[in-house]
């Protein structure tokens, strides 16, 4: 399980710490800069939340076939090169779609005037490399399957660090400004969808087939209960963000300080569930039911063991770690309201995440999709009424604890209460 999460941890934050320096690079051009690759970067990411499948639903499939058949096995370079097609057919798509409708997209995102401008331009030179995203989508979904989590690694250190190399010299020697960060970012992203493609055709890891149809509903099945899954979580957490916003500007600046060391700790919590993805849908597929139920539990125990330790280290560094971010007293007096409550989320988000990646791993999105419906209906709910009490930001965070709670309670009954998830092959 180490062999596998510590690479993949790895990976998760190379790419988040690397759009950090990005950020950097692109404040020294202005303002109104930065505020286009906002706009642009929110826009970018909406268009690609649908498309995780191509990850969550490859990994499991190929680890499965692989316990099954052994290493050559045909069927997981069959779902491996449908994985590759679909991620190739929707990157063209999403491109066409950015690059036609940048100024339509950027409008909506609420720019205009010479963000919207900087925004359009920056948006239709990210288009280009939609196919490229997808297909490194896909790509750490094959590798993961098959236990592979160092060869991601690897590739993203390489094309990131090619992206800060191309930043300051597309941006300040070859004078492009910020469409220099928008080339650095699309040339180094097809630099990593290009080795790993190479990777796999040289190692011969895929098949090109086509997609029967029958096949091709599993593909789209999978994708639309893990949108709806993905969709669902995001709704809830821009409510949380609107409502402590409609609080006060302290509330939503303690509240965003918040809500990204939530995310970058998850980053952490994620690696279990990614190693637990592929060694549950391994375990299933060789009808190693008692190894699944077992390995299921020391992932649970994992993760209460990291997701206690960040919470101490939170607990350790108190409230004045706001401090990195900003100097307002009144914004840290807020965030020293709710620190206590992200301590106290950390252990519980482990164990949803450990849940989430045997969930995964024995393919079980579309209760994935109907818990998160159910606990976002409950937390949104919840948070409906902090509003219209105008109760403050710790009852805003109470709100995401019942929805950390909510998400356990169902992702606990599924997999042990019930008896018969981890007791059966995955159909």
């Amino acid at each position: 399980m180490l062999a596998l999460a510590v690479p993949a941890l790895l990976t998760l934050t190379t790419e988040p710490l690397v759009s950090l320096v990005d950020t950097a690079f692109v404040g020294m051009v202005g303002t109104r800069a930065l505020a286009a690759v906002g706009v642009s970067t929110a826009a970018f990411n909406l268009a690609f939340f649908a498309f995780n499948f191509l990850a969550y639903a490859t990994t499991p499939r190929i680890a499965r076939a692989l316990a099954v058949d052994g290493r050559n096995s045909a069927e997981a370079h069959r779902v491996a090169g449908e994985a590759l097609v679909l991620a190739a057919a929707c990157g063209v798509v999403v491109a066409l779609g950015l690059a036609l409708g940048a100024r339509t997209v950027a409008h909506a995102f609420g720019a205009s005037g010479d963000v919207e401008n900087a925004a359009v331009g920056y948006l239709r030179v990210r288009a280009l490399s939609a196919p490229a995203v997808l297909l490194l989508t896909a790509c750490h979904g094959i590798f993961r399957g098959r236990g592979d989590t160092r060869v991601p690694l690897v590739v993203t250190v390489v094309f990131s660090v090619v992206n800060l190399v191309l930043d300051p010299v597309l941006m300040f020697v070859a004078g492009l400004g910020l469409l220099g960060a928008a080339w650095a970012s699309t040339i180094a992203q097809w630099l990593g969808a290009s080795i790993f493609l190479g990777l796999i055709i040289r190692q011969r890891r895929a098949r090109p087939a086509r997609i029967p149809l029958q096949r091709l509903r599993y593909w789209l099945t999978s994708g639309g209960v893990l949108s709806i899954r993905t969709l669902t979580l995001l709704l809830t957490l821009s409510l949380s963000t609107r409502t402590a916003t409609r609080h006060s500007v302290e509330a939503a600046a303690a509240h965003q300080i918040a809500i990204q060391l939530w995310f970058f700790m998850a980053l952490v919590i994620d690696s279990i569930a990614v190693a637990g993805q592929t060694l549950i849908a391994g375990d299933l597929g060789a009808k190693r039911f008692t190894t699944a139920r077992s390995r299921a539990c020391r992932m649970q125990v994992w993760g209460a063991l990291v997701g206690g330790c960040l919470g101490l280290a939170l607990a350790v560094a108190g409230p004045d770690i706001g401090r990195l971010f900003t100097n307002d007293r009144a914004a840290l007096a807020q965030l020293s309201t709710v620190f206590g409550i992200l301590i106290v989320l950390q252990p519980l988000s482990a164990l949803v995440f450990a849940l989430d990646g045997v969930l995964m791993g024995a393919e079980d999105f579309r209760f994935l999709a109907g818990h998160m419906l159910f606990a976002g209906a409950v937390a949104g709910a919840a948070l409906i009424v902090v509003d219209y009490l105008s109760l403050g930001l710790w009852w805003v965070w109470t709100a995401l604890v019942i929805l950390t709670l909510c998400r356990l309670g169902a992702q606990w009954w599924r997999v042990y209460a019930t008896k018969s998830l981890l007791a059966r092959p995955v159909s």
